[in-house]
């Protein structure tokens, strides 16, 4: 699943000016971006998942996933 352009233009014209002109390569831009980053997410949610002793995948999974990606410490 990744996020729509249309989602995107929203969410980027309202951090903007308004009547500031995008690009839609800037958009695709964006998405190719989102979909890169949510893969890795995925990826690493897998790999928490399986050193876990869990029986299924939580949001605690995925938060420890984003905070290895960020090279936090989740403490």
């Amino acid at each position: 699943m990744s996020i729509s352009i249309r989602e995107m233009k929203k969410k980027l014209k309202n951090e903007l000016d308004v009547g500031t002109f995008v690009n839609d390569s800037a958009y695709e831009a964006l998405r190719k971006y989102a979909d890169g980053m949510l893969t890795l997410v995925c990826k690493e949610t897998a790999k928490v998942f399986k050193e876990s002793d869990d029986r299924k995948v939580t949001d605690g999974h995925v938060l420890l996933a984003i905070v290895n990606m960020e090279g936090g410490d989740e403490e």
